[in-house]
């Protein structure tokens, strides 16, 4: 079995899986959001020595200082940072979730949060806050159960059991956090029966009994479901199970009444599936993605939530080789983004990238982004602002480079060519949207402001570099992988709150023998850290390593032999 990181509700999930054989499997871990780095003069580490009475962690040994202070540097107080670790500390393939803290100077013991995970099975937590995990351990029939420990004291809490209906280790296929402390879940009794959906709410590990939102349908379940802007209400993927037949399903959550379900669409044949579903700004209308017309081309629809109604097909119409790619919906909920053809360099045709405004279920004309038969465009990434599209362009390998088109008010402007760009991971925008970040031939990191035509170019930091430009949050910081070191990669932060070239801090500290530095890299929740992963042998252990971005930049070493890991928010 392998493992993946995810984002659960509001929260990220990181999930770790063991073989029948006891094995770890492991792959590049995500970590969490991406962000920035900093300078490196000095380490801490704390060593992740099990208790050799309980054979469990939880009892190790913090060595080394990052500095001679205790919790400030000068007159600046230093930050404390905690994160979540799942991985295998004893080095036996038995797999467990554990808490690292540090105030900034040294590492504390890691402290146990859950597991082992059965032979077979895995283990998951979710961060909830500051103070608040969830965890999910699931057995190799696929049973789960979940817990929520509190992490708020100098030990975590004993996980409280949750609850989720309709049977305490029923087999859970999806679980959301929403905002105001309540759990939607779609359960079922057992691994491969019919899912209904449910929702419980909590104060601290206290969990209220679950309340059933789907009406009762003998020979249906759900497989996924959707939240509404205001969390108020679901929308259900229920399934035929007889047929496997998909129809969408509206209920109310606030309150609860399964007397109210009400189904949104009709359909009544074997090969039309829906794959992906969601709620509109304005709630009374929905979207989703699949097969409806026909069983060779997946389509984008947008309907309302009269099942009378037939849904509206919101992209142009696709040829049976073509489909859908990068598909993206606003953070407002009211603009689609994506590209349609077949996999342009691997042997497809040309592809267009569109955008398609919804106002109040109203589905406006695509407007091709790329207009005119000129060449193939693929992949595509969004400002954050949702001001400018950048995609990929070229007919073939030697002539593939990164334009720019403003999208601000739903009007496309006149692309502006990166000649120089070949990769979307060479380019990153700016917090604010007013710039781009981009790394040419020559490796050199520059800055352009954005308008009608792109503004002079800067250089940014003199470090050589080589890919993956990640601005931090607040968009005070950029982080950057530099190339050509012993160690693979090197990591850098560059400060943005001055002139350009700005000062440039290196994160990463030299690594342990036989180490290198991977592409991981990215800021804590606050911003007081920079973050970055270290292979420890050309495979799985790790280490896991923040940077101070103040006074010095110290570097603590934070977790070895990890699979997953997420930072805590700060309170």
């Amino acid at each position: 079995m392998g493992w993946s990181c995810r984002w659960l509700g509001v929260a990220p999930l990181l999930t770790a899986a063991c073989g029948d054989d006891g094995a770890v499997a492991d792959a590049s871990s995500s970590g969490s959001s991406p962000s920035t780095s900093s300078d490196t003069t000095a380490s801490s580490s704390a060593t992740l020595d099990p208790d050799s009475s309980s054979g469990e962690p939880g009892t190790g040994s913090s060595s080394g200082a990052a500095d001679s202070s205790s919790g400030t540097t000068g007159d600046v107080p230093l930050a404390p940072v905690s994160a979540v670790l799942l991985g295998d500390p004893l080095g036996d393939g038995s797999l467990w979730s554990y808490l690292v803290r540090s105030d900034g100077v040294s590492v504390e013991p890691p402290a146990l949060v859950h597991g082992p995970a059965p032979r077979g099975g895995e283990i998951a937590v979710s961060i909830l806050s500051s103070s608040l995990l969830l965890t999910q351990t699931q057995a190799a029939d696929g049973a789960r159960t979940h817990a929520l420990v509190d992490v708020s004291g100098a030990m975590p809490s004993e996980p409280a059991p949750v609850v989720l209906a309709p049977a305490p280790t029923g087999h859970v296929v999806q679980i959301e956090a929403l905002a105001d402390d309540v759990l939607v879940f779609a359960a079922a009794d057992a691994f491969g029966a019919a899912a209904g959906l449910w929702d419980t709410s909590y104060v601290g590990t206290t969990v209220a009994a679950p309340q059933q939102l789907s009406s009762d349908e003998p020979g249906h379940g759900y497989t996924a479901f959707a939240t509404a802007p205001a969390d108020d209400a679901v929308l259900g993927l229920r399934t035929e199970l007889a047929t496997g037949i998909d129809n969408l399903v509206w209920m109310p959550r606030a309150p609860a009444d399964p007397d109210a379900a009400a189904v949104v669409t009709a359909f009544d044949q074997d090969w039309q599936q829906i794959t992906q579903l969601g709620f509109l700004a304005d709630a009374e209308h929905v979207w989703f993605t699949g097969t409806t017309e026909s069983a060779d081309v997946e389509d984008l629809f947008v309907d309302d939530l009269d099942p009378g109604t037939a849904p509206v097909r919101v992209n142009p119409p696709l040829a049976a080789e073509d489909q859908l790619h990068d598909l993206r919906l606003s953070p407002d909920r009211s603009t689609f983004l994506f590209w349609a053809g077949a996999n342009a360099m691997g042997g497809g045709t040309q592809g267009d990238v569109f955008m398609v405004s919804v106002a109040d279920g109203v589905v406006g004309a695509p407007v091709d982004l790329t207009p005119g038969d000129r060449t193939a465009h693929w992949d595509v990434s969004v400002s954050s602002q949702w001001g400018w599209v950048a995609y990929r362009v070229g007919d073939t390998p030697d002539a593939i480079h990164v334009e720019i088109v403003g999208i601000a008010g739903g009007v496309a402007g006149a692309p502006l060519v990166l000649a120089e760009v070949h990769s979307l991971t060479n380019l990153a925008f700016a917090v604010d949207d007013a710039a781009v970040f981009t790394i040419g031939d020559d490796g050199v990191l520059r800055r352009a402001g954005l308008g009608a035509e792109l503004g002079p170019a800067e250089t940014v930091t003199d470090v050589l570099a080589v890919g993956l430009p990640r601005p931090s949050p607040s968009g005070a910081w950029l982080a950057v992988m530099g190339a050509g070191v012993e160690s693979g990669y090197s990591h850098h932060a560059i400060d943005l709150g001055g002139a350009l070239p700005g000062t440039t801090l290196r994160i990463d500290v030299p690594p342990e023998p036989g180490a290198e530095v991977s592409t991981q890299l990215g800021f804590t929740p606050d911003e007081s850290y920079a973050y970055y992963t270290e292979f420890l042998d050309p495979g799985t252990p790790r280490a896991l390593r923040a940077t101070r971005l103040v006074e010095g930049g110290a570097t603590l070493l934070l977790g070895h032999t990890f699979l997953d890991y997420g930072f805590l928010p700060p309170p």
